[in-house]
């Protein structure tokens, strides 16, 4: 295990973390007055304040969309989000739960019942407390743009011991064209959903591969598998990625947010009892600047003793090093020269 690893996991379950909570303006009480009814007031009277499960996080009656590639972790997050519904755990920041545990809607697209019900039993969430849209037909994986499907959804949706849906995948459940418009059609209808039953709807979703336009491989929401149209009705998307590939820390970032600041990423790491989560998100490597690579290349060339220094200008030239940045990096690391014959030659410190 890696030091940036070993300094996350000593992290784990610690309440290190701090949010600016988003205000929320509690609606009027306003009379039963007709000239109010099809205004925003009474969208208002109707749609009441914005309610957060997790705060600046995971809003109540809206969808949240979680990306990433294959592999990144993803279906393992909706499992530990799926947690704190079931058991009253922590959110990943280390925040208490405040609402009353119960079940979660657990909508299966990837036939992938084994392998999350293995999960589930490895962590110890009662499996009794994940339902299944179809109570005849547990194994049953759900097509979105089904009528019939939607209605067995909807039902187990509505039944007050549910607190939270988790779609496990959009793409496994969509037989439409992602690329097509129409295709953001069952992500409306479950943003409506969330909104009329207001609770919370986590939908799984992939990436597409990054190409040559990607800059830096970062995730956008260019980066969507799909039509932009996907994503148009969730106002939360969250990102899993691993930026350092050498590590084994991924990072849980927010890349779509319409309430305002976003939120500090958090680092994630994946064991064997589930999920640990740090403040200390990883970032991308550095590029090494110029200065670095010349100190690397002279500790490297003279590590064996005295070099000539007409060497050490032609590997310099080699390696794309000009011989000013060289020679700043012969005086920070106190390299010494010397005639030898003829010649000169460079030598470290000691040599």
């Amino acid at each position: 295990m890696s030091q940036v690893d070993q300094e996350n996991y000593e992290l784990f379950n610690q309440d290190t973390w701090e949010f600016d909570q988003l205000e929320q303006v509690q609606p009027e009480q306003t009379p039963n007055d007709e000239t109010d009814k099809g205004t925003w007031k009474h969208v208002r009277e109707i749609i009441g304040e914005i309610k957060w499960a997790w705060d600046g996080w995971l809003p109540g009656s809206m969808i949240t969309m979680l990306v990433g590639d294959q592999e990144s972790g993803k279906s393992i997050l909706a499992l530990r989000i799926a947690s704190v519904f079931v058991r009253g755990e922590k959110w990943p920041d280390g925040s208490k739960y405040t609402g009353e545990t119960g079940k979660v809607l657990w909508i299966e697209t990837e036939a992938s019942q084994g392998l999350n019900v293995l999960r589930a039993v490895k962590w110890g969430i009662p499996l009794e407390q994940i339902m299944t849209p179809d109570a005849e037909d547990p194994m049953m994986d759900i097509a979105l743009e089904d009528p019939a499907h939607r209605e067995l959804l909807a039902a187990k949706i509505r039944d007050e011991t549910v607190k939270c849906a988790i779609v496990d995948s959009f793409s496994g459940g969509n037989n439409r064209d992602e690329n097509s418009v129409i295709s953001k059609d069952s992500i409306k209808w479950l943003a409506e959903l969330s909104r009329d039953e207001k609770k919370p709807i986590i939908i799984v979703h992939h990436l597409r591969k990054p190409t040559v336009f990607d800059i830096g491989n970062d995730i956008t929401l260019s980066r969507v598998r799909g039509s932009t149209g996907i994503t148009q009705f969730a106002r939360v998307v969250w990102a899993v990625d691993k930026p350092d590939s050498t590590i084994h820390t991924r990072r849980l970032q927010m890349i779509k947010f319409n309430f305002g600041e976003k939120p500090t990423p958090m680092g994630m790491m994946i064991h064997d009892r589930g999920v640990t989560f740090t403040s200390n998100a990883p970032e991308k490597p550095r590029a090494k600047k110029k200065s670095d690579m010349a100190r690397d290349f002279l500790r490297e060339l003279l590590s064996d003793g005295p070099v000539e220094a007409t060497k050490v200008e032609k590997d310099a030239k080699d390696e794309k090093i000009s011989m000013e940045t060289v020679n700043k990096a012969k005086k920070d690391l106190g390299i010494g020269s010397r005639r030898n014959g003829k010649d000169w030659e460079w030598y470290l410190p000691g040599t």
